[in-house]
């Protein structure tokens, strides 16, 4: 088996923590501000046509129709940065990336699930998205770079702002649950 398949498989069992543990989201996000950014660095700096004309169709594809089936969404979310580590032509960023595209895959999955319930969520990942490939087709590496370190952080603040607001309103729910217990008591 090649380096992707065993990377793949050690990280398979943490595919399943994506779905039951809610923060886990910010461990897979850790390593993508690295991986990402610098895989459309790379990109930018040693794209070809092929590779050019890959995003330009990843790009379309996580665009599309603006799917709001989150599983839909994120497999063209996720085979659009995996089209983006292929065009930074680094053999190893490209494998590490590939072994973890079924995890971010679930992550993507399970983020978008929460992100769809902010206004105007799809759009701006759509600018976004566009915003990466015009500075990669462009060439422009630290554009590139600072593009996905955008997206990334408008997806991060989206995710915490979610679960500051689910936190606030268990906590409500719970001193609302409490003070009707006390008001129950004789």
């Amino acid at each position: 088996p090649g380096a992707g398949f065993i990377f793949e498989r050690a990280l398979r069992p943490l595919g399943g923590l994506v779905r039951l543990e809610n923060g886990f989201w910010r461990d897979v996000m850790e390593l993508r501000k690295t991986l990402d950014t610098d895989a459309a660095f790379f990109a930018a700096q040693r794209a070809t046509e092929a590779d050019k004309a890959r995003l330009v169709a990843a790009l379309e594809a996580v665009s599309g129709e603006g799917s709001s089936d989150p599983a839909v969404q994120a497999q063209a979310d996720a085979a659009f940065h995996m089209a983006i580590a292929e065009a930074s032509h680094n053999a190893v960023l490209r494998q590490v990336m590939a072994g973890l595209f079924e995890l971010m895959r679930i992550s993507i999955a399970e983020s978008l699930k929460q992100l769809f319930r902010l206004p105007q969520t799809v759009e701006k990942l759509d600018r976004q998205h566009r915003a990466i490939v015009a500075a990669i087709l462009a060439g422009e590496a630290d554009k590139a770079r600072m593009a996905v370190a955008d997206h990334l952080a408008f997806v991060e603040d989206g995710l915490r702002h979610i679960e500051e607001e689910v936190a606030r309103s268990r906590r409500a729910t719970l001193a609302h649950n409490t003070l009707l217990l006390e008001e129950a008591k004789p």
